[in-house]
């Protein structure tokens, strides 16, 4: 509190904070794209364990299938607040198989 008003960084929620990198590996994260830090946001909010092993994980994902699928599944496990262990890697394979297009 400065001179009796308190200080507006203190009244922003944690989950209205944009994350801000303080390393490396987390740049290479939140350059995954909006939806990395919108899953940073809602694993810190949830009281997630092993955030940053989890944030390593999600680079070395989209390295090796890309950012796009890596992203789309950060999204969707941000929205249905799913960040157990193997959480992402699951989501990351369902989209995989479901946009395969039709046999024949």
């Amino acid at each position: 509190m400065l001179r009796g008003r308190p200080n507006p960084q203190l009244l922003v929620s944690p989950e209205d904070r944009e994350p801000r990198a303080r390393t490396q590996e987390e740049a290479e994260f939140l350059q995954l794209g909006p939806q990395a830090a919108a899953w940073l946001k809602a694993a810190g909010a949830a009281g997630a364990p092993r955030v940053r092993s989890k944030m390593a994980l999600a680079v070395s994902l989209a390295k090796v299938l890309g950012g796009s699928r890596v992203a789309e599944a950060q999204g969707k496990a941000a929205a249905s607040g799913r960040f157990a262990d193997g959480d992402l890697e699951s989501i990351v394979a369902h989209l995989t198989t479901s946009q395969v297009g039709p046999v024949g």
